[in-house]
């Protein structure tokens, strides 16, 4: 596949994706964003960004392992990706990990400050309130 047509297909994925609906994560978009972006990483294509949507579809059918597994993929690819460590963090949290989900918080935040993510700031302190 060339890569007009994976970005035609992302594309198609983020389009379904935006469409689901989360009260039913086994909806008919999720299902057909997650064999979009299962195709996508098979070949190789955009990874950071499609595991940055797909580990939410996991997260939200509670199919955690999956999550973690494309958070830690997208953290491996940019290991800076505050965005990334939050979500790992608050699976952590759901999982009650409690240290893991502090340790990425952690590390959200000193990214978040890096580059002035007050958004991103003000949620994570949310979480660490009970911290």
């Amino acid at each position: 596949m060339d890569i007009k047509a994976q970005e035609k297909l992302l594309n198609v994925g983020r389009e379904f994706y935006n469409l689901g609906a989360p009260e039913n994560p086994r909806c008919e978009e999720y299902t057909s964003a997650l064999t979009i972006f299962n195709d996508l990483v098979s070949e190789g294509f955009m990874l950071e960004e499609v595991y940055n949507l797909r580990w939410h579809i996991y997260y939200l059918r509670k199919e955690f392992d999956n999550a973690l597994n494309d958070l830690d993929s997208a953290i491996e690819i940019d290991s800076e990706n505050r965005m990334a460590f939050y979500n790992r963090g608050c699976v952590f949290e759901y999982l009650e990990q409690r240290n893991k989900a502090l340790d990425d918080f952690q590390v959200a935040k000193s990214l978040s400050k890096k580059v002035d993510d007050e958004h991103l700031l003000d949620a994570i302190e949310h979480h660490m309130i009970s911290y």
